[in-house]
């Protein structure tokens, strides 16, 4: 039996090959478009774009071969099939593509291509691994967006009418994986993880820190007298102080923190952390940060609580992690207790 470490690995080469194979054929289509300056140039930032992914998944690998990397995908060997089919399709493609001086061809196989790599494979692992390349989700929504808007430059009247309909395909598929990927797993109003997010994220981490040994904690956060600020406020201000505090929360955590809105005003986040140290220095660096700027931010004064709790991930990795939110919580209504805007831990 193949080790699943082995199979991811696996996973991370052929999507980097297919960004290698996209890549490759962009950098030509930019060599045999001299006549066009305007495609020469969108050949060649196409190309440097995908260099980008090339680097991204470069490094992914050499990380999980350490291995160093959480997997983040569920069923591993049907994802490596699916993959492979689509390698195998695009090398056909390229391959029989005898088009090199129709630019409408050559757009139209790009779109093809394009839409192979809207598997969710792709998006899943840009997601969860932006500690690798944090601007990674960015640059690849900023590529698509570009091969959409391609489009204006063809006289349409002349070109085929496929090119349009393949440019629309590609326009609407990326809006349809975009809304359902962020729908399921974002919390709409603070543009956190929702608590679903959250777990689906933090269980492959949990995973990882358990087969390595690593320890972990869990904070949990309550914004103080939250009932007071809608009743004098109303819940637009509440819902203000609510953004406020996701915005300075998410920004005051190391990139490798997974955080989340874990319901009403509470949120939730995950660290490794070998020492209870870590998360201290984290915990009062957010509540200071909300106690001296939430009014110049919101217009409305608050505070927030924190409780913590710090352990080793032990077997099975989803118990641990319930018994660290108990006593994350635990701390939290102790924190409540004995006067709000402090942290216990």
């Amino acid at each position: 039996m193949e080790d699943e470490y082995e199979v991811f690995t696996n996973i991370l080469e052929l999507c980097l090959n297919l960004d290698q194979a996209a890549c490759g054929i962009y950098h030509k289509f930019s060599e045999l478009t001299n006549q066009d300056q305007f495609l020469t140039q969108f050949w060649n930032t196409v190309a440097e774009e995908e260099r980008t992914h090339i680097e991204f998944w470069q490094k992914a690998i050499a990380l999980c071969k350490e291995p160093r990397l959480p997997i983040v995908i569920g069923n591993l060997q049907e994802t490596r099939n699916n993959l492979l089919q689509m390698k195998k399709n695009i090398d056909i493609l390229i391959a029989e593509f005898n088009a090199w001086d129709i630019d409408a061809e050559k757009i139209m196989l790009a779109y093809t291509i394009e839409s192979y790599l809207f598997d969710p494979t792709f998006m899943t692992i840009f997601n969860s691994f932006q500690f690798v390349n944090e601007r990674i989700g960015e640059n690849y929504e900023t590529h698509i967006l570009r091969f959409i808007e391609i489009m204006k430059h063809f006289d349409h009247s002349t070109a085929p009418i496929k090119i349009e309909i393949l440019g629309r395909t590609l326009h609407n598929l990326y809006l349809l994986n975009k809304k359902l990927s962020y729908e399921s797993t974002i919390d709409a109003l603070t543009g956190l993880l929702n608590r679903r997010g959250f777990f689906n994220t933090v269980s492959p981490y949990l995973n990882f820190a358990e087969r390595n040994g690593l320890d972990g904690g869990v904070i949990m956060m309550d914004l103080d007298n939250f009932k007071k600020i809608n009743d004098a406020h109303g819940h637009q201000a509440g819902d203000r102080a609510l953004v406020t505090a996701a915005a300075i929360i998410k920004k005051n955590l190391r990139r490798s923190d997974i955080a989340g809105r874990y319901g009403g005003e509470e949120f939730i986040v995950f660290a490794e952390a070998q020492t209870s140290n870590e998360l201290s220095s984290v915990c009062e660096r957010i509540r200071k940060v909300i106690d001296m700027c939430s009014e110049k931010l919101s217009g409305i004064h608050f505070t927030i609580s924190l409780g913590v709790s710090h352990g080793k991930i032990t077997n099975p990795s989803i118990k641990t992690l319930s018994e660290l939110i108990r006593q994350a919580d635990l701390n939290l209504n102790q924190a409540k207790a004995t006067g709000k805007n402090c942290w216990v831990i």
